[in-house]
């Protein structure tokens, strides 16, 4: 990953601009060891830590179009730059380098704000776009790459980490967003829509990108997840696109100028990830498993199954457990928000062991959703059903099963008495429902937050 950062008034900049800049980047160097790279204009300061990837040399951040036009920061990957590199080409545009950044900036230039719709990949950048004295923030359409900002005196600040927002100046204050906070605690999600636990730092959402200019200030919608239900659709020729889909988008992340590797716990995501990395690689994997001094905790006994199977050369970690707490306060030093879920500590640990080793690491999220690998999923939706069916089909069952089964969900769900599929999943899957909250928070917190009900109609939305 990189680090970017910076500030842009279309009216003029602010004073210090260098030292301003500066000071802010450097907080992000954890996220770019490789590389150091500014940019400061008459109402634009950009800055840059690099992990390089690609183009080792070419690739420096910030980088320009040969007009000095066109100005970018950039943090991620685009798996199909160089399918667009190719069309660029042949338009008449001439590359200097071998990156992926120098394709964002002649796509950009070439289809303006339509180019965003031919990226494929990870990404959070910034464009400064010197013709229009205009700003972009972009961040993917899953929103793997983050990108935070907030407004000051006119001013735009934005980078990768909170911490570095801060810098800007002592008047950026960190007061917490209550609904975001509720939000966590529901579902340990921090970020509610483009609000984050900082009251006056935003994110730009996944899919979003954020245009700032004289005329003020512009939210997009780029991309939005299209779910179609085709009656015609075949279970084999959906398996088999899924498939191919998995192929294509696995070997596009296999690009990288620097060694590779890849998380091996055995499970669904890992295991699926391994096949079609060892098909494409055909030589020596470097794999890493993560496990504890008790065996009882450990994966390594579905791990060592799925090496025997595809012969990667797998290293088996120990978590240092003594060292908990110490790994956990560096952790939340680089993440500036609570934990999400419990492996990140493991994940954490696991990165800078394998650092020895390699440079890029895939991990293989998403896939257990993709391919059901979590149970309480399917038996979510599946009570919900026969909830469904006692509410309003009472001659569905019988009085013994009707009885049986009441007495079985209430267990469950504590009650059955969801008014829709909405409410029912924000009480099932909630770390803390409402009625929780009420013991934990004060009153006038409660208040606030009004039943959660901001929640539970986001779950329609």
């Amino acid at each position: 990953m990189c680090g970017i950062s910076g500030f842009f008034n279309p009216s003029g900049i602010v004073s210090n601009s260098i030292d301003k800049i500066i000071s802010m980047t450097e907080l992000l160097h954890h996220r770019g060891p490789d590389d150091t790279g500014y940019f400061v204009d008459s109402n634009i300061a950009l800055g840059h830590k690099r992990l390089s990837i690609i183009d080792i040399e070419g690739g420096k951040q910030p980088m320009s179009d040969s007009d000095e036009e066109i100005f970018i920061v950039y943090n991620g990957e685009i798996y199909n730059f160089q399918e667009i590199k190719e069309k660029l080409k042949k338009i008449g545009y001439k590359f200097r380098t071998n990156s992926d950044t120098e394709v964002i900036i002649y796509a950009y230039k070439h289809w303006d704000e339509e180019f965003i719709e031919k990226l494929n990949g990870m990404f959070a950048f910034a464009i400064y776009d010197k013709r229009k004295n205009s700003v972009y923030l972009y961040r993917d359409r899953i929103g793997l790459k983050p990108l935070y900002y907030t407004f000051l005196n006119d001013t735009l600040i934005f980078s990768s980490e909170p911490k570095s927002i801060f810098k800007y100046s002592d008047s950026i204050k960190k007061d917490i967003n209550i609904k975001a906070f509720s939000n966590y605690l529901t579902s340990h999600n921090f970020h509610f829509k483009n609000e984050t636990l900082f009251k006056e730092i935003k994110i730009v959402e996944p899919g979003y990108f954020l245009k700032y200019s004289k005329d003020g200030i512009i939210l997009k919608n780029y991309w939005d997840l299209n779910i179609e239900n085709n009656e015609n659709d075949n279970f084999e020729d959906l398996k088999s696109e899924l498939k191919n889909n998995l192929k294509i988008s696995t070997i596009g992340r296999l690009i990288s100028d620097v060694p590779l590797g890849a998380y091996l716990s055995g499970g669904v995501d890992s295991t699926v990830l391994i096949s079609i990395i060892k098909d494409k690689f055909r030589e020596n994997l470097k794999t890493f498993t993560i496990g504890f001094e008790n065996d009882e905790f450990n994966e390594f006994n579905f791990s060592e199954i799925v090496n025997k199977i595809y012969k990667t050369d797998n290293e088996k970690v120990i978590f240092p457990e003594n060292d908990y707490f110490n790994i956990l306060e560096d952790y939340l030093n680089f993440k500036d928000f609570p934990l999400n879920v419990p492996n990140e500590i493991l994940i954490f640990y696991l990165s800078n062991y394998l650092k020895k080793y390699i440079t890029v690491v895939l991990s293989g999220e998403g896939s257990d959703e993709i391919l059901g690998g979590y149970g309480i999923f399917l038996r979510g939706v599946h009570d919900f059903i026969k909830i469904f069916i006692l509410k309003n089909c009472p001659d569905f069952f019988s009085d013994e099963i009707k009885n049986f089964q009441i007495e079985k969900l209430n267990k469950l769900y504590k009650n059955i008495n969801f008014s829709s599929i909405y409410e029912f999943l924000y009480k099932t899957y909630s770390v803390f429902t409402f009625k929780e909250k009420s013991f934990l928070l004060n009153k006038e917190i409660l208040k606030e937050l009004d039943n959660d009900n901001f929640i539970i109609n986001e779950f329609k939305n």
